[in-house]
C-alpha cells in the first residue's frame, strides 16, 4: 500500500480544498485467496479493501496534514472477479462501512480487476463516487484498445447504491454519466469548480444546493423499496417502480421577467437561489399504482457569496412563489443561508476617495468618503451625496450607496 499527500499547483488553489490523500494498493495473486472457479474470494477481496481503508485512516489521523476529497485505488493484478460478485462486494462494503468512509472524506474510489467478456478475461474498472454524502454512484467500464492503439474506457452500466442495493442510475438528475477519465491512462484531474463548491457546503455542515435533487431521489427510492417490501403478497409491485422516480427542470428568470425552464450543468447559477419544477413518481397505497406529484423546490446556494441573499435572490424566490401559486403546486424551501448581503457596491468601492480629518495625515482619521464631479456623474442614481466645496474645487460627499440589484 502506498499513500501520497498531494497539493494542487493551480494558481489560487485553496489549501483546505486542494490537498488530498491518494491511497494506491496492488493486490497480487499470492495476496488473495481464490475459489474453485479461480475467482478471487469475496471475503479475501473485502479484506484487501479494508486494508486500504485502514491505511487512509492512519494518515488522516496525523494532524500535520489537512486533506479532503481523498481518493483510493485498488488494483487486483491479473485476478478474476465477476461483475455480479463485485456488485455484491460493493453492497456489503458500503452498507457496513458507509459512515466510516464518509468520515475519511473519501470522495472517490477505483477498483481494477479482470472479468469474463465473450469467454476472455479483460480488464475492468469500477469507479465509485459519493459526491452528496447520501448515496454511492458506481460506474463500471471495460478497458479496450481503440483504433489508434490507446487504452480507453468503454461504459458498461451505472448504478446508484442506496439502502444496501444497487439500482440503475436515474437519468432525470443532473449528474454526469462520465465519472472516470476517457483514457485509462489519463491522470486524475484537479477538483472541478463544482466539487470545490460542494466541499465549501460540506465544511459548513450543509448540503450543496444542486445535491438536493439527489436527496429527494434517495428518499423517493426508499419509499418505493419500503412499499414493495411491506407487501410481499403482491409480486407485481416491483414492476410499478419507475426507473426515474424524480425528474426536474431548473427554472430561471428570463430577460422579460418571465420564469422559464433552462437546461444547463449544475453550478452555473448567477445568484444564490436555485429553483426547480420537480415531478415525483410516488407509490399510492390506496390504488396500488404509481402516482405523479409535481412540486416546486427552491434552495439557497451556500457557496455563492457565503450564502447571503440580496435583490437577485429575492427576485428568484418571489418568482418561485408566484409560479407555485399560479399552478397550485406545493413549494418546498430548503433554507441554508447567512442572512442579508450587506456591503458597498463593488463599482463604487473601486473609485471612491477618502477625505481625512487633517489633509495629508491619514492617522488623523477619516472625515468622509467622496466622489469627484466626473465620478458622481457616472454613478448618479446609484449614490446619495452632498456637494462639498473644498480647496481643490467641488466634490460629492457620499451619504448613501444604492447599488444595482
Amino acid at each position: 500500500v502506498h499513500v501520497y499527500w498531494a497539493k494542487a499547483k493551480a494558481p489560487g488553489a485553496r489549501k483546505s480544498e486542494e490537498c488530498r490523500f491518494f491511497v494506491r494498493m496492488l493486490v497480487f495473486p499470492s495476496d488473495a485467496s481464490t475459489n474453485a472457479n479461480g475467482e478471487v474470494d469475496q471475503s479475501s477481496a473485502e479484506q484487501m479493501l479494508l486494508e486500504a481503508i485502514a491505511s487512509l485512516e492512519l494518515v488522516t489521523a496525523d494532524r500535520k496534514y489537512s486533506a479532503s476529497s481523498n481518493h483510493l485505488f485498488v488494483n487486483f493484478v491479473d485476478q478474476h472477479i465477476e461483475i455480479n460478485s463485485m456488485k455484491e462486494l460493493l453492497c456489503r462494503t458500503a452498507s457496513l462501512y458507509f459512515p466510516r468512509l464518509r468520515g475519511l472524506a473519501l470522495a472517490g474510489s477505483e477498483i481494477r480487476f479482470k472479468s469474463l467478456r465473450n469467454g476472455t478475461l479483460v480488464p475492468l474498472r469500477c469507479f465509485m463516487k459519493n459526491p452528496t454524502g447520501f448515496c454511492l454512484q458506481v460506474e463500471m467500464l471495460y478497458e479496450v484498445v481503440d483504433g489508434s492503439g490507446a487504452v480507453v474506457l468503454e461504459p458498461i452500466e451505472t448504478f446508484i447504491m442506496q439502502e444496501n442495493s444497487l439500482r440503475l442510475q436515474s437519468t432525470g438528475l443532473p449528474h454526469s454519466p462520465r465519472m472516470g477519465p476517457c483514457l485509462a491512462t489519463a491522470p486524475l484531474p484537479l477538483l472541478s469548480p463544482l466539487e470545490n463548491k460542494r466541499l465549501r457546503a460540506h465544511a459548513l455542515n450543509t448540503t450543496y444546493v444542486y445535491d438536493w435533487l439527489t436527496v429527494f431521489d434517495v428518499a423517493v427510492r426508499g419509499m418505493w423499496q419500503r412499499w414493495i417490501e411491506g407487501r410481499t403478497d403482491m409480486e407485481t409491485l416491483a414492476a410499478l417502480c419507475p426507473e426515474t422516480p424524480v425528474s426536474a427542470a431548473e427554472m430561471v428568470l428570463s430577460p422579460n421577467d418571465g420564469f422559464v425552464p433552462v437546461t444547463r450543468p449544475p453550478g452555473l447559477n448567477t445568484v444564490g437561489m436555485v429553483c426547480w419544477d420537480v415531478t415525483l413518481q410516488l407509490p399510492s397505497r390506496c390504488q396500488l399504482e404509481c402516482t405523479s406529484t409535481r412540486i416546486v423546490i427552491v434552495a439557497n446556494d451556500i457557496s455563492f457569496q457565503s450564502g447571503s441573499f440580496a435583490l437577485g435572490e429575492d427576485h428568484v424566490f418571489a418568482a418561485a412563489c408566484r409560479f407555485a401559486c399560479q399552478h397550485a403546486l406545493p413549494l418546498v424551501y430548503c433554507a441554508s443561508n447567512s442572512g442579508a448581503r450587506i456591503g458597498l457596491a463593488q463599482d463604487v468601492k473601486e473609485v471612491f476617495q477618502v477625505a481625512f480629518t487633517q489633509n495629508d495625515s491619514p492617522e488623523s482619521g477619516v472625515d468622509y468618503l467622496y466622489l469627484t464631479p466626473d465620478q458622481h456623474k457616472r454613478f448618479q442614481g446609484s449614490v446619495l451625496s452632498e456637494e462639498v466645496t473644498v480647496k481643490a474645487g467641488v466634490c460629492h460627499k457620499l451619504t448613501g450607496v444604492l447599488g444595482e440589484g
